[in-house]
C-alpha cells in the first residue's frame, strides 16, 4: 500500500489472497481510521516542532459512492445528485509550501435540517459549519515554540470570525 497509494486496493494488494485479507481487515467492527492514522499525525506534529510557523490547511472532499447501492450510512453529497461520504482533512504545511502531514481528518454525513426546526433545536444538534471549528480543536494549540495559523476557504469564514471573538474575550485588556 505504501508502495502504490495511489492505487487502488487490488493494485496495491496485487494477489487474491492479499486483497481478501485487506478488506476482511477493513471491514472488522474493531478496525478504527483515527487508530491507525495516530502513528502518522504524532510524527507531523513532532515535525510541526521544527518549524517557527505551521499552515493548519482545511478542507472537505465529497466521497462519492454512486454506484455502491449496498454501501451502509452514506449521505447526500453537496449537489444533492449523489450519496457518499464528506472527509474533512487538516493537513500542516510549511511556509515555503512543503508538506508536514495530516494533522487531523474526520468523516461526517450531511444532515437536512427538519424543516419545522426551531432555533433552539438547531443549536443544540450539531450542524455542518462545526467541522472548522472541530478541526481547531482537534489539532489544537500546536507545539511550543510554533505557531498555528489555521487557513481555511469560504465555507470556514464564520468559524473564523467565532474563533477571533473567543480569542478577543480569553485575551486580557491592555494595561489590565
Amino acid at each position: 500500500m505504501v508502495a502504490a497509494p495511489h492505487g487502488s486496493l487490488p493494485q496495491q494488494c496485487g494477489s487474491w489472497p492479499d486483497l481478501k485479507a485487506a478488506y476482511r481487515f477493513l471491514r472488522h467492527e474493531e478496525v478504527d481510521p483515527q487508530a491507525i492514522q495516530q502513528p502518522h499525525r504524532q510524527l507531523t506534529y513532532q515535525t510541526c516542532a521544527e518549524h517557527p510557523v505551521v499552515l493548519c490547511v482545511q478542507d472537505d472532499t465529497p466521497l462519492a459512492f454512486n454506484r455502491r447501492t449496498k454501501v451502509k450510512g452514506l449521505g447526500k453529497l453537496a449537489n444533492g445528485q449523489g450519496q457518499g461520504i464528506m472527509q474533512h482533512t487538516t493537513l500542516a504545511v510549511a511556509p515555503d509550501g512543503r508538506l508536514l502531514g495530516v494533522l487531523d481528518q474526520f468523516w461526517f454525513n450531511r444532515v437536512d435540517a427538519p424543516q419545522s426546526e426551531t432555533r433552539q433545536q438547531r443549536q443544540a444538534r450539531w450542524r455542518e459549519s462545526e467541522v472548522w471549528s472541530d478541526a481547531v480543536d482537534h489539532v489544537g494549540s500546536g507545539p511550543q515554540d510554533t505557531r498555528f495559523v489555521h487557513v481555511m476557504d469560504r465555507a470556514g469564514e464564520a468559524t473564523a470570525l467565532r474563533i477571533r471573538a473567543y480569542c478577543r474575550r480569553r485575551s486580557p485588556e491592555p494595561g489590565s
